[in-house]
Order: C-alpha cells, then structure tokens, then sequence
C-alpha cells in the first residue's frame, strides 16, 4: 500500500531536510549543473517528500517512488542518493519488478 501522492502545494509545505552537499551533476556538463543549480532551492524539500514517503510505505523502488509522487526518475534518483549519502536510507534485500520487468532495488528508511 503506498498511499494517495501529495498534491504539489502539500509537497512544498514540508519542512526541507539538509544535506552537506550541493546537488549533484556531471562534471564538464554545462546542462547537468544548471539542473543542479535550479533544483538546488527546493531539494532539501524533495528529499523530506522522499524520506516520508519511503517511511509511511516501509520501502520502495526508484520507479515507485517516482510514481506515487509524480516526480521524475531524474528528480527521485538524486534525492535519494543524497539521502542514502546521509545514512537516512539503505538498500534493502528485497527487489521488485519494474514497469519493464526488469529487478529494481527496494529502498527504505535506515
């Protein structure tokens, strides 16, 4: 069970959650640090969303994150990662077929 998404308005209402980091991007790509530098003033939020989203389900794949949220995979993939970085979230045992097929790694809150 994975809960209704919440609307962009309640999203943005969360409080930020830091990280020690500016986002991260390609080095030597002039378009991933100006994606870095735009989604820099909202990624504390977008990580809270993340971390609460993957605490109130019990755990959950990139590809289910994403969808639950409506948020792209190149905006879930980051924010996760940074929170991963920050010891909030760990790779779990458990896998689950993506939208594909294909085996994705379940997340969850550490």
């Amino acid at each position: 069970m994975t809960g209704p998404a919440p609307n962009a308005s309640a999203m943005m209402n969360q409080p930020e959650l830091p990280f020690n980091s500016f986002p991260p991007f390609v080095r030597g790509s002039d378009t991933s640090l100006l994606a870095a530098q735009q989604i820099e003033p909202s990624a504390g939020t977008l990580r809270r969303v993340v971390l609460d989203y993957l605490r109130r389900t019990g755990g959950a794949t990139d590809e289910q994150i994403g969808d639950a949220l409506s948020m792209a995979g190149n905006t879930v993939r980051p924010r996760r990662r940074e929170l991963e970085l920050s010891g909030l979230v760990a790779k779990s045992s458990e896998r689950r077929r993506t939208h594909s097929g294909r085996w994705a790694v379940v997340w969850r809150a550490a």
